[in-house]
Formats: C-alpha cells, sequence, structure tokens
C-alpha cells in the first residue's frame, strides 16, 4: 500500500492535478507550446494545461500550439486547426492494451509518434477530412496546400487510406487528395519547394524554447514510469514464494 501511494503521488506531483479529478479525468496529455491563441473545449489554453480523453482542441489564426502525449507522442497544431482525440490508452505495464486514435478535423499537424508507436504500430490510427493514417513508428505532416491536401512522411512510414484504396508512404514520399471525395494519388517524392511550404505551417517561433520544455517533461515521464517499474518488480519479489535454505548436516 505504501508503494501504490507513492507512485500515486509522484504521478500527482507531475501532472499538478487533484487526486479527485485524476481518478475521474486522468490526463493524456500537455501543452508544451503556445504561440498565439489556442482552446480546449472553447475555454483558453495556457502552456502546461491538461488534454484529456474527447477534448477538441483547437487554435486560432497565425497560432501555432504543441501537445506532448503520456507516451511521448508530439503533435504540432498549425493555425486554424482542431482535433479531437477519441481513444488513448497507455499504460507501460500492458503495452498489448496500448492504443490511441487523433482526429484531426482541419487545419495542418505534425505528428512525431512515441512510446505507443513504438510498441503497437497497429493500434494507432490518424484520421482527417480526407482519409486515414496508419502509423508505423513515424514522423508525419498533413494540411492544405496548393495542389490539394497533402500527407507527407518526413520519418518512417505511414499507410494512407480512403475510397476503397491505400497508398503505402515512406521517408520524403507524399501523397495528395483532390477533394475529401477523392482516393489518395499515387506515392511520389515531394519537391524541396513544397516540402518547405508545409514546414512552415506548423513551425514554431521559439522553437528552442519547446525543445527544451518537452526535453524536460520527458525526462520528468521517463523518471516516474522507471519509478513505477521499480515498484512493480519489487511487489513480484515480495509476492515470490521463498523457498528455505536445507538445514546441512554436520558430520561428527
Amino acid at each position: 500500500m505504501k508503494h501504490l501511494l507513492t507512485t500515486a503521488f509522484l504521478a500527482l506531483m507531475l501532472t499538478g492535478i487533484p487526486l479527485a479529478q485524476a481518478e475521474t479525468t486522468p490526463v493524456i496529455g500537455t501543452f508544451v507550446a503556445i504561440e498565439g491563441a489556442a482552446a480546449v473545449n472553447d475555454r483558453v489554453a495556457k502552456i502546461d494545461d491538461a488534454v484529456h480523453l474527447n477534448d477538441k482542441i483547437s487554435t486560432g489564426p497565425y497560432a501555432r500550439a504543441v501537445i506532448l502525449f503520456s507516451d511521448d507522442t508530439e503533435l504540432t497544431l498549425s493555425e486554424n486547426t482542431s482535433m479531437t482525440v477519441d481513444r488513448y490508452v497507455f499504460d507501460p505495464a500492458n503495452p498489448q492494451d496500448n492504443a490511441a486514435s487523433y482526429n484531426v478535423l482541419t487545419g495542418a499537424f505534425l505528428y512525431v509518434s512515441g512510446l505507443i508507436a513504438k510498441d503497437k504500430p497497429k493500434n494507432i490510427n490518424l484520421k482527417t477530412a480526407y482519409g486515414s493514417i496508419g502509423i508505423r513508428g513515424t514522423a508525419v505532416w498533413g494540411g492544405e496546400t496548393t495542389e490539394g491536401y497533402g500527407i507527407l512522411v518526413t520519418d518512417g512510414a505511414v499507410t494512407v487510406a480512403n475510397k476503397g484504396r491505400s497508398v503505402a508512404l515512406s521517408a520524403g514520399e507524399g501523397t495528395t487528395f483532390k477533394n475529401r471525395a477523392s482516393r489518395p494519388a499515387r506515392a511520389k517524392r515531394w519537391a524541396q519547394d513544397r516540402i518547405n511550404r508545409a514546414v512552415k505551417t506548423i513551425t514554431l517561433q521559439r522553437p528552442e524554447a519547446a525543445r527544451e520544455r518537452i526535453k524536460h517533461a520527458k525526462a520528468r515521464r521517463k523518471a516516474l514510469r522507471d519509478k513505477r517499474q521499480e515498484h512493480r518488480n519489487l511487489r513480484k519479489h515480495m509476492e515470490k514464494p521463498h523457498r528455505r535454505a536445507p538445514m546441512q548436516r554436520h558430520q561428527r
């Protein structure tokens, strides 16, 4: 019991929320950067504010926001973007149950996968108004371009699907939708100018400050995960039956 209370206390120290609230509305992520205006469920969002399951997150004109989820997934939102997290399960002790489903309703984004994608990439789905994206440990951008709605992989690989067609993309490749009713175009490498325009939509004015907050947040979360693992190992050791050492017979 003492170890459980210690773990709970450490969790609350990191999340900064009351125990009663933590039990009813678990935090799945936090804002680590906000430039311009951002909101959660129509309330103004600030750095270090919590994100919960089914929250509606939105950004205003010229805004940027970065959310760091509990498994270290990073999601950067561009201006005039809205999204929800429809499913999120992350338990390092039971990775087979981990899963996440993100729904970007409007706007541009950059998704950088975390621990769930490392253990169970098939359990992650990123939906957009144009199609769904299957994640395989990756960094992927999505948003409007002059050529149509585009999806670009900057690291790893994804599968983009809509209207009965799926397209596999690897690093440096992208696809385009002419409209919401169309199928994704064949994979092809994007010109550098097009890549630069995509990256610009999610570029922060103060990226160094955001990276520093992300670095420290990830370090705190890893320390908490390690502490919890120590407690689990200790409980297993205490619950394991111990055999008595055989008594040695003394020879006369």
